[in-house]
């Protein structure tokens, strides 16, 4: 019953008079409606398995057809106050039933093609780009674009390498952002483990150690280690040396 109801709701994007007559309530709808779909995907497998998979996905493809350019019926403020509602239904899905991912066909395929319609729309110069110079219309992007990162950081390893390095430069540059603006990170942490933690972004205020300044440069740099080889005992102290002597050189 409750995926009745969540359809009916989200049927109301494709309602024209209604949507013409009172855009604001029918985002509303479709909010309601993702906010009870990602609450029913919090209870994991057996809330969508056998009947529901097929169901959850027709959501999001219809969805995802209607947020486009030229085919969507909202202004593009109400159409980010769902597609944020709708990214975090596709988050709860994979944090609570990422087995189905392998489990069902096409699955993966489907959720990669789906991300890969909303980030462009996201990204500098994409659709939703202006909504960041309003102070509600920001908090949505930003909450969207933090959506999107999760959801690609569950996908499995390998699943859009098309565009893998796009998305990679996309994050750093929120991160850089973000820590500039001294809003701590709480991912950075789960990044590596606390024997290997080379980055620790702070903002320059919160600085406390070498390594830690959320400049442009010195987190871009901090970021590809991510990217290297393991790093063995004397080379990990190596670049720990040089880092402070740098700093203390550029305090002179």
């Amino acid at each position: 019953k409750v995926f009745d109801v969540v359809s009916k709701l989200l049927q109301c994007q494709f309602n024209d008079a209604f949507v013409k007559s009172n855009p604001s309530a029918a985002c509303t709808c479709i909010r309601a409606g993702y906010c009870m779909l990602s609450g029913a995907l919090t209870m994991g497998i057996e809330a969508v398995v056998p009947d529901h998979v097929t169901t959850v996905f027709r959501f999001w493809q219809n969805s995802s057809l209607n947020m486009l350019p030229g085919v969507s019926k909202f202004s593009t403020s109400h159409d980010l106050l769902w597609v944020e509602t709708m990214l975090s239904s596709v988050v709860s899905f994979l944090k609570f039933s990422p087995e189905l991912l392998l489990a069902v066909p096409d699955a993966l395929t489907r959720l990669t093609a789906l991300l890969e319609k909303v980030f462009p729309l996201i990204s500098s110069g994409g659709r939703f780009e202006r909504e960041g110079n309003d102070p509600v219309g920001s908090a949505r992007l930003s909450s969207t674009r933090s959506s999107v990162m999760e959801a690609y950081s569950w996908l499995p390893p390998g699943s859009f390498p098309l565009s893998a390095d796009r998305i990679f430069s996309f994050a750093a540059a929120q991160i850089q952002d973000l820590s500039g603006s001294d809003v701590l990170c709480s991912i950075l942490d789960s990044l590596v483990s606390r024997e290997d933690n080379l980055i620790e972004a702070h903002s320059i205020e919160r600085a406390v150690g070498p390594g830690q300044v959320g400049g442009a440069v010195t987190l871009d740099n901090n970021i590809s280690f991510r990217s290297s080889d393991i790093v063995h005992h004397n080379e990990r102290e190596a670049v720990l040396h040089l880092l402070a002597w740098r700093k203390k050189f550029r305090m002179r």
